[in-house]
C-alpha cells in the first residue's frame, strides 16, 4: 500500500511568516519579497535567521492585465 504526506497550506501574515522563522517554528520561507517589499520585518529580526540569497533574480512584483486594457476608460 502506498501512502501519501498531505500538506496543507494556509496563507498567513507576512509577520507571522518572518516571526516563526526567527523563532525556529519553521524551517525556511521562499515567500520574501526583498530588498524592498519585506524591508522592515528582514531588518527587525535578522539577526536571528540566516539569510541564503535570492532564490529568484530579477523578478518583479505589480499588476499584470491583457492589452486590450489599454482602450478601458476609467470611471472616474
Amino acid at each position: 500500500m502506498t501512502r501519501y504526506l498531505i500538506a496543507f497550506l494556509t496563507d498567513v501574515d507576512v509577520a507571522v511568516v518572518f516571526e516563526s522563522v526567527a523563532s525556529g517554528d519553521v524551517d525556511a520561507t521562499l515567500a520574501a519579497w526583498m530588498p524592498v517589499t519585506h524591508k522592515e520585518f528582514y531588518e527587525n529580526l535578522k539577526d536571528n535567521f540566516i539569510d541564503l540569497d535570492p532564490n529568484l533574480k530579477g523578478a518583479k512584483i505589480g499588476i499584470v492585465v491583457p492589452d486590450r486594457a489599454k482602450s478601458l476608460k476609467s470611471s472616474n
